[in-house]
């Protein structure tokens, strides 16, 4: 077996979020994906079960034994900061409706109380490759979230500079996923081509991350559909 190569991500270049149904299966349909790069960070947090120590204690009061157990992981928190108000992707994260204007184009969003979600979303994102040699192919960062279900919005605040919007949301397990319905890696061995991902994505997977040489997407103009 090749050795693994070490790689350092830097800067996020692209997002890119994409509507699932309620299995966790992308929706195939008009306005249900979405590659932006209007985020100032997305931060992931790893979120953990801690494990239950058991000690038993004989008649004598000595400690008989102890098994300290084994944390468990239960999924992985996911908080992204926009640029701007994205009445759109707002929406499809949350579930919260859009305000819309004359024309039918959304120009804001409503936050109603109750639990609007009907499904989930999925987020992946391209980060540059710091210290990479001149050859050879570009080099990115590719992170990928396969199961998110809703987001809170955070805290804001409207004051003498740029209010900062933000939403958090957490994986879940059981995504349907699989390899993916975009090409997001270049196959390696005779000519390389674009390929979606190498293995699918498991029932107790949250979180994906690998180095590829395929380019992140070009930012789409709000909304588009995913095709089959």
């Amino acid at each position: 077996m090749p050795a693994g190569r070490t790689f350092a991500p830097i800067r996020g270049k692209r997002m890119r979020i994409t509507r699932l149904d309620e299995c966790g299966v992308p929706v195939i349909g008009a306005a249900t994906t979405r590659v932006s790069k209007g985020f100032v960070s997305i931060a992931l947090s790893p979120q953990y079960q801690d494990a239950t120590a058991i000690s038993v204690v004989n008649a004598s009061g000595e400690t008989d034994f102890t098994d300290a157990g084994d944390d468990e992981v239960t999924g992985m928190q996911a908080t992204i900061t926009f640029t701007r108000v994205d009445p759109d992707l707002y929406s499809l994260i949350s579930g919260h409706q859009t305000v819309v204007d004359g024309a039918a184009t959304a120009v804001g969003f409503r936050l109603s109380g109750g639990n609007p979600v009907t499904g989930g979303w999925a987020l992946e994102s391209w980060t540059d490759l710091g210290g990479q040699a001149c050859a050879g192919a570009k080099a990115y960062g590719y992170f990928l979230l396969p199961y998110l279900r809703g987001g809170r919005l955070g805290d804001f605040t409207l004051e003498n500079g740029a209010a900062s919007f933000s939403m958090v949301s957490r994986t879940r397990e059981n995504s349907g996923w699989g390899t993916g319905p975009y090409d997001v890696l270049m196959t390696t061995g005779g000519t390389p081509e674009p390929s979606p991902l190498l293995t699918a994505i498991g029932a107790k997977d949250h979180f994906h991350l690998q180095e590829t040489t395929l380019a992140p997407p070009a930012e789409t103009a709000g909304l588009v559909a995913l095709a089959a």
